[in-house]
């Protein structure tokens, strides 16, 4: 997903994806752009935001403009698209838990493996990790049928 700027949220909230009619969603904006849109009676030229949004239900490709409310120019959007980016950009390195890092200690992973192959019974696998040997509880058709 990529975020896009708030005015703009407006243009998805209340849509339907043209294919199968299924309500937009911000998780399928694939895109955003600037299009220049040029008025053939008058002439005159104004700029439009496109979001390219691809339909989670469906997963076709559609194109929606939104229209900024204040005549912006081009230059106006490009720049909330980019402050857009900029804040999704800073919450993302501000999450914890966000980096590939992991909580597992290259050792723990080799003591593991080497616990794992060295072990004579699945009990010592167990008893490594910390858990029990419970049986199972047998479902009615399990117990009716020993075959399987």
């Amino acid at each position: 997903m990529l975020p896009i700027p708030k005015w703009a949220q407006k243009y998805l909230k209340f849509r339907e994806c043209p294919y199968c009619e299924q309500p937009t969603t911000l998780r399928g904006v694939t895109g955003l752009g600037v299009r220049e849109q040029k008025d053939e009676e008058t002439g005159t030229v104004s700029y439009v935001l496109t979001i390219e949004y691809v339909c989670c239900a469906c997963e076709k490709k559609s194109v929606f403009l939104g229209q900024p409310e204040d005549g912006a120019n081009h230059l106006d959007i490009v720049e909330s698209i980019l402050e857009a980016l900029i804040r999704n950009e800073s919450s993302q390195k501000s999450l914890p838990g966000k980096g590939n890092s992991s909580k597992i200690s290259k050792k723990e992973v080799d003591d593991l493996l080497k616990v794992l192959n060295n072990a004579k019974s699945f009990d010592e696998v167990l008893k490594y990790i910390g858990a029990n040997r419970e049986p199972l509880e047998q479902d009615d058709e399990e117990a009716n049928n020993p075959d399987q």
